[in-house]
């Protein structure tokens, strides 16, 4: 009777009634954070743990010999052929990685490899991690995605078995024919997780709202003082966000009309082919707009000039000094001039130095660029090559011929004085390959060490593109490229100009 005669006058004030709303809401969003957080717990350990997962397989797939494993399903051809690891030193071969791989990393459930039987449909367990193989066991209730992109690899989320709850990742190996040879899975058990997850966050859930409700009975005194703060600090907030992004809306708009300027000084890809059939332009800029410019233009009948140029800086910085070189490349050409690419360079060198002449180059100026310029005389093969502080390579076959510019940039100023652009004249052959490159890819940090691709590296992934058609070609470069930065930031423009005779 007590009891109810207190929560009488207690809901009968209208501020006791408002404390009472304010203890609730802070006890509903204490549990909702908790819940929030027990589920946000178990998707970050799913995905790290399919990431994991993934990056196991993926590794064991390219340690893994297809050939031999085609050779192991052909020479045994029913289930338990092989009972023991030791009944055939080509499977303890095969298995050994596997069994490594699992205990450096911990799992609970073995690594196998798998081979998909068109006639059955089914997929065949060939060898695992344990000890006592499971040779040609069928996996009959596979799901979909497994088939799906067997010849791709890919995860599993979360799914139900009768065994418990799983994930799993699955990569391919291929023979040596470029066939598909099989795939290797990894699983591991996620329900033990879940289980353990709800254990602690149920144990954390009564601890924080204990202290919740200590809290709120604490700071009560000091509510009305704190909102009151509050609401001056957010009206402040509120100003200067509103600035800020009024003066990021006038910036983004300026560098979105620096981009359409560049673009439209741009000349198409494409346009390059019908002035050189086989050739292609590879073009990753860091930002919205870039410090790497490519330009072509067709002089005379036979002669086309192209330039590759890495501009001072990338983002606006480089981007205006690149909307420079284009434009005196253009006004260079379009006075009917035909000359050496080295007397462009010094023409390009003299208005850059005087637009820039109210800095003081006792020494090296930090504006400026590096670039490559050919001149290339169809009917006669012959190429004119010269460089500011940038190199042409040239590849035939496996050959890798790299001409050095000279060690001058554009824009150095006095601190260059007495080195001069030099012309290197060759003979085009049947098959030869030539790149313009920026730095930016060599440069780009990636990989599993996170360092720097290398310029050697560079050149052997130009040499293995030259069977490959320009399209292939493009293709070929950006997927190494974004496999070897990952989440990596882009550091630099990307620039890659190749022709083919």
């Amino acid at each position: 009777m007590k009891v109810s005669l207190l929560l009488k006058d207690i809901l009968g004030n209208t501020k006791t009634r408002i404390m009472v709303l304010f203890y609730v809401s802070i006890i509903a969003i204490t549990g909702f954070f908790i819940i929030y957080g027990y589920f946000a717990q178990l998707k970050s350990y799913e995905e790290s743990e399919l990431k994991r997962l993934k990056g196991i397989v993926s590794s064991l797939a390219l340690q893994t010999n297809g050939d031999a494993h085609l050779e192991i399903i052909d020479k045994y051809l029913w289930m338990d052929g092989i009972q023991s690891i030791e009944d055939d030193s080509l499977y303890k071969s095969m298995f050994l990685p596997l069994s490594k791989a699992h205990q450096i990393n911990n799992l609970t459930s073995h690594i196998y490899t798998m081979f998909y039987d068109d006639e059955e449909k089914v997929f065949l367990y060939i060898i695992n991690s344990d000890s006592t193989p499971t040779f040609r066991h069928k996996y009959e209730m596979y799901p979909d995605s497994l088939l799906a992109k067997m010849h791709e690899g890919g995860v599993l989320t979360r799914y139900q078995t009768e065994s418990g709850e799983w994930l799993s990742a699955f990569h391919p190996f291929f023979d040596s024919g470029g066939n598909l040879a099989g795939l290797i899975q990894a699983d591991i058990e996620f329900g033990q997780f879940r289980t353990l997850a709800r254990e602690r966050y149920t144990q954390q859930s009564l601890i924080s709202l204990g202290v919740m409700i200590l809290l709120t009975l604490i700071l009560i005194p000091y509510v009305r003082r704190i909102l009151k703060e509050d609401e001056k600090i957010k009206v402040e907030l509120f100003e200067q966000k509103e600035l800020i992004e009024e003066r990021n809306k006038n910036l983004n708009e300026s560098i979105d009309y620096a981009r359409n300027i560049q673009e439209s000084l741009l000349q198409e890809s494409s346009l390059l082919n019908e002035l050189i059939p086989n050739s292609f332009i590879y073009y990753q800029p860091k930002e919205i707009v870039s410090g790497d410019f490519y330009w072509f233009k067709k002089c005379e009948k036979d002669i086309v000039y192209i330039a590759v140029a890495d501009c001072t800086g990338h983002g606006v910085p480089g981007a205006l000094m690149s909307i420079k070189g284009m434009t005196e490349l253009d006004r260079i050409i379009n006075k009917n001039y035909c000359g050496a690419p080295s007397e462009i360079m010094d023409e390009i060198d003299t208005s850059v130095v005087a637009s820039l002449s109210e800095k003081t180059y006792a020494t090296a100026s930090q504006d400026g660029m590096n670039i490559g310029i050919c001149k290339i005389d169809v009917a006669q093969q012959k190429l004119i090559f010269s460089g500011a502080l940038f190199n042409l390579l040239k590849i035939n076959n496996e050959e890798i011929t790299e001409i050095k510019g000279s060690k001058r940039p554009i824009g150095g100023g006095a601190s260059y004085k007495g080195l001069s652009f030099e012309n290197i004249e060759i003979e085009i052959n049947k098959g030869d390959h030539f790149f313009l490159c920026t730095d930016g890819y060599s440069n780009q940090f990636g990989g599993k060490s996170n360092k720097k691709y290398m310029n050697k590296n560079f050149k052997k992934l130009l040499a293995s593109t030259v069977h490959l058609d320009d399209k292939e070609k493009i293709t070929t470069l950006e997927k190494e490229f974004n496999e070897w930065k990952s989440s990596v930031e882009q550091i630099d423009d990307v620039l890659v100009l190749g022709i083919r005779f």
